[in-house]
C-alpha cells in the first residue's frame, strides 16, 4: 500500500497535476519497515553470545541483499533508460534512490552490526539524524532540492532504518513475554484489544497525512515505527485482514521500481485519458503497472533471486567450513603448546598445508 501510494505522488509530479497529501512520506514508512524486515533476517544479530559473529554468516546476509536487491535494480535502469529516462546510475535524479541506499547502508549494516549494539545508540543515531535533516533541509521531502541531495538522501534513509531495527528489537521482546499458545491469529479480549489499537493506528496516521504543523515530517517515522510495531504481531482483525493484500507485497519492489518508467512511457505516447479526472488517469495507471510488475517479478525478480542466493549458500558453506577448519587448526596448535600469537602464526605459516584429518582428528605433520 504505501508503495502504491508513492506511485500515487510521482504520477501526480509526471502528470503535472499535484497531490497535496505528502505520500512522500510514505517512503519512511517502508524504510522502516526494511530496518525491521533487515533485523529478522539477519541471523548474526540474534545471538547476545556472539560478541563478533563469523565473516560467513555476514557474507552471507550480504550476499542475500545483493540478490534481493540487485538484479531488477538494474534492469528498471535499463528498461527506464530505454523508454526515454537518463539513466544515472548513481540514482540521483530517479526514486530509486531509497533502494541505492538502503543496500549501501543493509552492508554496513552487515558488516558492524550483532546483537550487542546498544539499543540506546541506535535511537541516538536516528535522533541525529532527524535533527541533522531539520536544521539544513526542513523536511524529510529531499527530492525537492534539485538533482537528489546526498548528505539528505542518506540521513534520511539512515535515520529510518535504525527506527526500523529498534523496533524489531522491542517485538522480539514482547514476543518473549506472550504464551505461546496463544497463536498468532485473533481470538477473545485480546483481539478486540489489538484491533482497537490497529485501527487507532490507522486513524492516526490518516489525520497526520491530513494535517499539516511544523513538525510534520518528523514525526512521521515514529509513528511509522509504532504501526509496524503494533501491526507485526498480526493480533487484531485489521492485519489480519490486510494479510489478504499479501500479493501486493510481494510485488511492492517490482511496483516501486517499475512505476517511473511506465508513466513516463504513458505520457510520452499519449496512452493517458484526455480527460480531467486524475482518479481515471491514475486507473489507467495501475492498469499498466500492475500486471507488469507481475511480469518483472515472476520472470526477473523472483528466479534470479533464487539463482543468487543458491549460489551464495554455496560459496558461504565454503566460507564457513574453511573458517570452521582454520578454527580447528589453532585448537591443535594450542594443544601442542603453541599458545603465543607469535608461535601460532609461524605454526600456520610453516606447517599448515600439512595438517591432516586421519579418523576424525587433526593430526599436525612437522
Amino acid at each position: 500500500i504505501a508503495a502504491l501510494a508513492v506511485t500515487v505522488w510521482h504520477f501526480g509530479g509526471v502528470t503535472g497535476r499535484s497531490v497535496s497529501t505528502p505520500l512522500y512520506l510514505c517512503v519512511d514508512f517502508f524504510l522502516v519497515l526494511s530496518g525491521f524486515v533487515l533485523t529478522h533476517a539477519a541471523d548474526f544479530a540474534a545471538d547476545p553470545d556472539e560478541l563478533w559473529p563469523p565473516w560467513p554468516k555476514r557474507m552471507r546476509f550480504i550476499g542475500n541483499r545483493v540478490a534481493r536487491l540487485m538484479p531488477l535494480y538494474v534492469f528498471a535502469k535499463f528498461v527506464a533508460s530505454a523508454s526515454g529516462q537518463r539513466c544515472d546510475w548513481n540514482g540521483l535524479n530517479n526514486p530509486d534512490w531509497t533502494v541505492r541506499w538502503e543496500f549501501l547502508l543493509s552492508i554496513l549494516f552487515g558488516l558492524l552490526f550483532s546483537a550487542r549494539t546498544p539499543s540506546w545508540l541506535l535511537v541516538l543515531a536516528g535522533i541525529c539524524g532527524q535533527v541533522a535533516l531539520l536544521r539544513t533541509v526542513g523536511s524529510l521531502d529531499t527530492g525537492t532540492l534539485g538533482g537528489g541531495f546526498l548528505f539528505g538522501d542518506c540521513v534520511r534513509c539512515g535515520s529510518s532504518l535504525v527506527f526500523g531495527i529498534c523496533a524489531y528489537r522491542v517485538f522480539g521482546t514482547m514476543r518473549q513475554g506472550q504464551l505461546p499458545s496463544g497463536g498468532s491469529g485473533p481470538s477473545g479480549g485480546g483481539a478486540l484489544a489489538a484491533t482497537a489499537a490497529e485501527a487507532a493506528m490507522l486513524a492516526i496516521v490518516g489525520l497526520l497525512f491530513c494535517r499539516d504543523f511544523r513538525y510534520h515530517d518528523f514525526a512521521m517515522p515514529w509513528l511509522f515505527t509504532l504501526v509496524v510495531l503494533c501491526f507485526a504481531h498480526q493480533r487484531g482483525w485489521v492485519s489480519q485482514a490486510l494479510c489478504r493484500l499479501n500479493f501486493l507485497g510481494t510485488i511492492s519492489y517490482s511496483t516501486y521500481l517499475n512505476h517511473w518508467a511506465v508513466v513516463h512511457t504513458l505520457v510520452y505516447f499519449g496512452l493517458l485519458p484526455q480527460t480531467d479526472s486524475f482518479l481515471a488517469s491514475l486507473a489507467v495507471f495501475w492498469a499498466a503497472l500492475l500486471p507488469y510488475s507481475c511480469l518483472t517479478y515472476y520472470v526477473v525478480e523472483a528466479p534470479s533471486r533464487r539463482l543468487l542466493r543458491s549460489l551464495v549458500a554455496f560459496f558461504s558453506s565454503k566460507l564457513a567450513a574453511l573458517d570452521d577448519t582454520r578454527a580447528l587448526h589453532r585448537q591443535t596448535y594450542k594443544q601442542l603448546g603453541l599458545d603465543s600469537p607469535a608461535a601460532l602464526a609461524a605454526a600456520e605459516a610453516n606447517a599448515f598445508r600439512v595438517v591432516e584429518k586421519e579418523q576424525g582428528r587433526l593430526v599436525l605433520r612437522l
